[in-house]
């Protein structure tokens, strides 16, 4: 990956990515035009996350987005879990 081809990004975990990353929060540079999914199946190789992504919610910059809509340089990336409780 050359480094005008990348964007830098700033990913968020929370619960179970979490503990699975071993940290809150990292920089992560993608393919420029990369989409939410495919940093998605990046951190599946990486980390071994394992949720389904139809359970999922991602939020750019802390508004819901959709698995297709690609990242720019300086992104906020977060990865929310399904809630539950009663």
């Amino acid at each position: 990956m050359s480094a005008s081809n990348t964007v830098e990004i700033t990913l968020h975990y929370f619960a179970m990515h979490q503990e699975l990353a071993n940290c809150s929060q990292e920089q992560l540079a993608v393919n420029s035009g990369s989409s939410v999914k495919q940093v998605y199946q990046l951190l599946i190789d990486r980390y071994g996350f394992n949720n389904d992504t139809q359970r999922l919610r991602a939020a750019i910059n802390e508004e819901f987005a959709d698995w297709s809509q690609p990242l720019k340089h300086g992104d906020q990336l977060a990865f929310i879990p399904p809630v539950s409780g009663g």
